[in-house]
């Protein structure tokens, strides 16, 4: 499975996360450790607060909605690769492991039944995440006494009261393979519960709280002590009073099944989840995480560089899988990669959110904090250690803040040695106003030179305000918007059934296209090139704008679907057209056909809603999915998501994908 995979292979490729030599200098830091130094977070809206929580929920039990695995058997079996090379690893006692383990191992490992159980569950306690059925531990063979011990088969620490589903067990039935929805691997079969339908929807429905605070004391309502919680672990609770919440987790009965037990969290330790994304709680959260020891995997209740973010933003109801690698595309990721380093501080100061984006290097993940006033990009993380050009390793071995030229001053510290010179991208996830900036500059690179004190400069030297501040109707943003009512619904990718119809896309400020695409039908027409459609198949040339890259979009487009089988080649065959200097019918504003960014699919089969409130019809479409796909693959929305809906439909909206 690619999300624990990759976790794994960093262990053997990652020169920041992770060192062997603990004999090695520690660093000294520059700052503060402490949130005083950092700067204010960002406010985000009640919608984008609601936004983040529910796509939260939705990942957090996906184990339990669905009744198969996501992993193939050998993506599962992945851990095998440590017995295929038994010579590269040894033992707690530094001796190669023997065949005769290698063997009990494989067999205990029962791959034969994978898939075999499919039943849902949860964790009773906090558990690790195993590659192979054991607590013992493989360490690299080339380690030294003095290494540091890594344990290799160490996959990943999860929390009490996380939802997964039992692929199978151990053939002694001590172990259990299990899929989470942020990794997968062998727990110990005493530390879950088998959950029926009943319980899963008893956990979903009932308010949740989030720990706030490491080592959280949890106790049973008869006051015996049950559990020490991470902060970001989620629980269900149905009652606060007197200082404190009245939750539930799921103990196991003696035939393996669960049952709640109620407990009690004292107020200093837990909030309603999530918790309020402000400054103080932020830097609050920050001064919680700092300075813990580094966990490689979450050994040793540590976290790791990717833990480390991930219960960051759990706390405030924010989804992150597990790794640095799957954690990059949890949104919109910026490669800076060819950037000089002075370049990507720059960039990365100009559009990153402060505690609301992830800088990535290979194998190592951090949360940008903001800049301080020596005008230096600051972030926190959990990092093992710095190599120099000799390969001289100077430590760390805890979750800190520094910016990303730490170390420039140790002996043989050349600047690619530096993180600054090893980060290729960072990932934001921003409010409203300061995610349509940054979508809007990386789209329409272009055309946009810059967006500064709520003006948007172009590159041709127009200017146009960016929030003219005027609170509007839908009806009044649909007549005269400001370039952020452009943003005003989300539009979501993916099929028909899983997104409520909306209008996002419709909201268009025509004086925006004008200086993107042209001023007047002149100069819009001299922008046009010939694309060609369906080329091997349907073989005809459609007008389309060339500016912002909308005629090579639709291009891959038509070279994609000119793959598709011939079933798919009566919708595509005869569009409608694409360049048509028009309006909107009805309305006196410019349709997008009119700018050359729109493409209409053939009428016969297309549903529209003013043809349809005419002859009292209701929403149909007939346009497969795959379709639908390969145009938002390349930054066309469509017509038919809308309420007002066309189905026929394509336009070129980069920005809102």
């Amino acid at each position: 499975m690619r999300f624990f995979i990759y976790f794994c292979i960093t262990f053997f490729i990652f020169t920041g996360c992770s060192f062997k030599d603990v004999s090695s200098p520690f660093i000294v830091l520059k700052y503060e450790q402490k949130a005083d130094i950092l700067p204010n977070a960002p406010t985000l809206s009640q919608d984008e607060i609601k936004n983040f929580k529910n796509n939260f929920l939705e990942k957090y039990f996906a184990a339990w909605d669905t009744n198969s695995l996501w992993a193939s058997k050998q993506d599962a079996s992945f851990g095998f690769q440590f017995l295929k090379n038994k010579n590269r690893y040894v033992a707690e006692n530094r001796i190669e492991v023997d065949d005769d383990w290698i063997e009990n191992i494989k067999n205990l490992s029962n791959f034969d039944e994978y898939g075999s159980v499919l039943e849902h569950a949860i964790t009773t306690k906090n558990t690790n995440l195993r590659l192979l059925p054991t607590d013992k531990p493989l360490f690299k063979a080339s380690n030294t006494s003095f290494d540091y011990p890594f344990d290799t088969i160490q996959n990943s620490f999860i929390n009490i009261m996380q939802p997964i589903t039992i692929s199978h067990y151990s053939t002694d039935f001590a172990w259990a393979f299990v899929e989470s929805s942020i990794a997968s691997g062998w727990i110990k079969s005493n530390e879950l519960a088998i959950v029926d339908k009943e319980l899963i929807q008893k956990i979903k429905k009932a308010p949740k709280v989030v720990i706030i605070k490491d080592n959280a004391p949890i106790y049973y309502k008869e006051g015996l002590f049950a559990h020490y919680l991470k902060a970001g672990s989620i629980l269900p609770a149905y009652k606060y009073e007197n200082g404190q919440y009245s939750a539930f987790i799921v103990d196991t009965q003696k035939d393996g099944n669960g049952f709640t037990a109620n407990i009690t969290i004292n107020k200093e330790f837990a909030r309603p989840f999530p918790l309020r994304f402000d400054s103080f709680n932020v830097k609050k959260t920050v001064n919680e995480l700092l300075n813990e020891n580094y966990g490689w995997g979450g050994l040793y209740n540590n976290r790791d560089c990717s833990a480390l973010t991930r219960d960051f933003f759990s706390i405030f109801g924010i989804w992150l899988p597990r790794n640095s690698r799957a954690q990059k595309n949890a949104a919109l990721y910026f490669d800076i990669s060819k950037l000089t380093a002075a370049q990507k501080e720059e960039k990365l100061k100009e559009l990153a959110q402060p505690y609301l984006t992830l800088v990535y290097m290979p194998g190592h993940i951090m949360l940008y904090v903001g800049e301080n006033e020596e005008g230096r990009a600051l972030v926190m993380h959990n990092i093992w250690g710095l190599t120099n050009s000799k390969g001289e390793k100077f430590l760390i071995g805890k979750s800190i803040i520094s910016d990303l030229y730490i170390g420039e001053n140790l002996p043989n510290m050349e600047k690619k040695n530096l993180l600054m010179s090893k980060i290729q991208g960072f990932t934001v996830f921003a409010p409203k106003p300061a995610l349509a900036k940054i979508k809007l500059l990386k789209t329409y690179q272009d055309a946009i030179e810059k967006i500064a004190d709520n003006i948007v400069y172009f590159k041709d030297g127009s200017e146009i305000v960016f929030d003219d501040q005027i609170q509007k109707s839908y009806e009044q943003m649909l007549e005269n918007p400001d370039i952020l009512d452009q943003f005003y619904e989300p539009y979501t990718k993916g099929a028909l059934n899983s997104v409520n119809r909306n209008d996002a896309g419709r909201i268009r400020n025509e004086e925006f296209f004008k200086t993107v695409y042209g001023r007047d039908k002149q100069k819009i027409e001299q922008n046009l090139i010939e694309v060609s459609w369906l080329p091997s198949t349907v073989n005809k040339t459609y007008l389309f704008n060339k500016n912002n890259g909308a005629a090579k979009a639709l291009q891959a487009v038509s070279n994609e679907l000119d793959k598709l089988d011939e079933t798919y080649f009566e919708f595509l065959q005869s569009p409608s057209g694409t360049y048509n200097y028009r309006n909107i019918a009805d309305t006196n504003r410019l349709s997008m056909h009119a700018f050359a960014i729109a493409i209409d699919l053939d009428t016969q089969y297309a549903n529209y809603w003013l043809w349809d409130r005419k002859t009292k019809k209701t929403y149909k479409n007939s346009f497969p999915q795959e379709i639908v796909d390969i145009f938002e693959k390349h930054g066309f929305i469509w017509g038919g998501k809308w309420q007002h809906y066309d189905t026929m439909h394509f336009e070129y909206r980069p920005e809102l994908l």
